[in-house]
């Protein structure tokens, strides 16, 4: 390189990392500086007794718009069986498992009563997806997901 070359980089390098620090790391977001996640949860659980755990053979099928994804446990593996058959991350899928078992809510409603949406303005006639959470031979659990 000639030098030239060399001032005209050390210079871009300069205006880049004035950028970096003028402007990226000592802004905050709009809301202010970042909030430590909360450790409580809010609402009532959703399920009045919490599914078990997770054994071999368990199995979430997911539907969704003539879709179908089914994920099985084989010993302490999670695997992709349709449409492909893949090994998957295990702490992604015990993640999923685990927000199943501590889903809770804020708000219950009768679709179309007092001001609440129908079925069809919250997206659940037909749903948007269907999870099917089987965690053991004798235990079923089904979500319909809409848009709201």
């Amino acid at each position: 390189m000639n030098v030239k070359t060399t001032i005209a980089l050390v210079a871009l390098l300069a205006i880049v990392g004035a950028y970096l620090y003028f402007f990226e790391l000592n802004s905050q977001t709009p809301e202010g500086p970042a909030q430590p996640m909360a450790t409580e949860q809010n609402g009532a659980p959703l399920l009045a007794e919490p599914p078990p755990l997770a054994t071999n053979g368990a199995k979430i099928t997911v539907d969704r718009q003539e879709k179908t994804t089914v994920i099985k446990r084989s010993d302490e593996d999670w695997i992709e069986v349709e449409p492909v058959q893949f090994p998957l991350n295990n702490y992604s899928i015990n993640t999923i498992v685990d927000n199943i078992r501590d889903l809770r809510y804020t708000q219950k409603f009768t679709p179309s009563q007092n001001g609440a949406p129908s079925l069809t303005e919250a997206g659940l006639d037909p749903p948007q997806a269907t999870l099917t959470y089987h965690p053991d031979a004798e235990t079923t659990l089904t979500f319909q997901i809409g848009r709201k």
